[in-house]
C-alpha cells in the first residue's frame, strides 16, 4: 500500500486528498504487488470521479480478528 500511496496521489489530482491509515505490525501477506496496485488505483479513480467538488480518499490496514489483515478504502462521495 505505501509503495502505491504515491501513484494515488497522482490518480487523485487536486481536489481529491488521498489519506492512509495504515497499521503497524501485521502479519505478511501474500499477494500480487501489481494487482493490489491496480485495484487502489481503480478505486482511487472511481473515487475522484465521483467527487467532482473533491473530497477525500481514506485507504486502511487493520488486523482482523484470528489472523490476517483486513484492507479498507473509503471516500467522502454520496455513494
Amino acid at each position: 500500500v505505501q509503495d502505491a500511496a504515491r501513484l494515488l496521489g497522482r490518480v487523485a489530482g487536486d481536489r481529491v486528498e488521498v489519506r492512509l491509515d495504515l497499521a503497524a505490525d501485521l502479519a505478511p501477506v501474500r499477494a500480487d504487488r501489481g494487482l493490489l496496485g491496480q485495484v487502489l488505483v481503480n478505486l482511487t479513480a472511481n473515487a475522484r470521479d465521483a467527487m467532482p467538488a473533491g473530497g477525500a480518499v481514506t485507504v486502511r490496514t487493520a488486523a482482523r480478528p484470528g489472523g490476517g489483515v483486513r484492507l479498507s478504502v473509503a471516500d467522502t462521495g454520496q455513494g
